[in-house]
C-alpha cells in the first residue's frame, strides 16, 4: 500500500518457501501468496485436477490460479476488489456469510462447477450465503432502538466489537464498513473519511507503514472554525482512538502520518506550510 513512500523497499512477489511455511491462520496475504497457496492444496487431492498460478504482468502484477479437469476449468482469486465493482472482496464475503465472486468458470459444459459451490456453502456457513445486495439490505432493515443515544463513538465501539468477534479486520473490515457506511448506522449523514499511514520500524530498522481509517463527522453549522473531534481506528487491531484535527495535524507534521492518497484528505487536516 506505501510501497512507494517507504525509504527501502522489502515487499517482494518473488517466490520465498520459508515465507509461506511461516504463514498461518489470521496472517495478512497477497495475491500472491492466495494463488501459490491454492495451487498447492488443490494439486495435492486425489483425482485428475491440475492447478496453476497464473501471474498478469509478471512479478509486478496481480496475481490469480486456475484449476482444470477433463471436464471442467477455472480461475480463482480471493483477493478480487474490483470482481463485481462493489469494492469488496472474496475474503470480506466469505467472513460476512455473502456469495463469492472470484470463481469464474471457463468452461463446464454439465455445470458441475455451479453445483458444487452450492453443496458447499451451506456446510462451511451453516446456511445459505447472501446476496451483497441482499447484505446491505438486511443491515439496512435491523430495527433501530428509539432509545440509542446518537452517539458515534459508541456506534463505532459497538461496530468494532461486532468485527473483533467475527475476526473481520484489516481490508476485510475496511470493505464491511464500506457496506455498512451505505445503511443509516451513523445516522442521516454521512461520516467523511480518509486513510492514514503509521510509519514504523521493526527490530531491524526496516520500515513499514500501518493504516488507519480516519473519520470525522461533517460541519454541522456554517463558519465552525474550532477544532473538531476525529475518531482514528486501527485497521489491524481495530483500536478507536477519539481525539481533534489538531492532534492529526500535529502527527502529520512530524512525519509520523502520511495520507495513503494525496488526492483523499479530510478538509482542514494536513500538513502545515511552511
Amino acid at each position: 500500500m506505501y510501497r512507494d513512500k517507504l525509504s527501502k523497499v522489502n515487499y517482494e512477489s518473488t517466490f520465498s518457501k520459508e515465507h509461506l511455511e511461516r504463514l498461518k491462520p489470521g496472517d495478512k496475504i497477497t495475491c500472491y501468496d492466495f494463488s501459490r497457496i491454492y495451487s498447492k492444496l488443490i494439486n495435492e487431492l486425489d483425482g485428475d485436477i491440475t492447478a496453476v498460478m497464473i501471474l498478469q504482468g509478471m512479478n509486478e502484477g496481480h496475481a490469480l490460479a486456475g484449476f482444470y479437469t477433463d471436464n471442467v476449468s477455472a480461475t480463482v482469486e480471493a483477493i478480487n476488489v474490483d470482481s463485481d465493482k462493489d469494492s469488496t472482496n472474496d475474503l470480506m464475503k466469505a467472513k460476512n456469510g455473502i456469495k463469492l465472486k472470484g470463481i469464474k468458470t471457463i468452461s463446464d459444459r454439465a455445470g458441475i462447477i455451479e453445483q458444487s459451490i452450492d453443496k458447499v456453502y451451506p456446510q462451511v456457513l451453516g446456511k445459505q450465503p447472501k446476496s451483497i445486495k441482499e447484505y446491505i439490505q438486511e443491515l439496512k432493515s435491523i430495527p433501530q432502538e428509539q432509545d440509542v443515544p446518537d452517539d458515534v463513538v459508541l456506534k463505532l465501539q459497538s461496530l468494532l466489537e461486532v468485527m473483533k468477534a467475527n475476526n473481520i479486520s484489516g481490508n476485510e473490515f475496511v470493505q464491511t464498513l464500506w457496506g455498512v457506511s451505505k445503511t443509516k448506522y451513523f445516522g442521516d449523514t454521512k461520516l467523511e473519511q480518509a486513510f492514514l499511514g503509521e510509519l514504523q520500524k521493526d527490530k531491524d530498522g526496516n520500515e513499514r507503514y500501518k493504516r488507519h481509517i480516519l473519520l470525522r463527522q461533517p460541519k454541522q453549522e456554517k463558519g465552525q472554525n474550532f477544532s473538531r473531534e476525529v475518531y482514528l481506528i486501527d485497521t489491524d487491531t481495530l483500536d478507536l482512538t477519539t481525539c481533534f484535527d489538531q492532534d492529526i495535524i500535529a502527527r502529520l507534521n512530524s512525519g509520523e502520518l502520511i495520507y495513503e492518497s494525496e488526492k483523499h484528505k479530510l478538509p482542514g487536516i494536513d500538513k502545515e506550510v511552511i
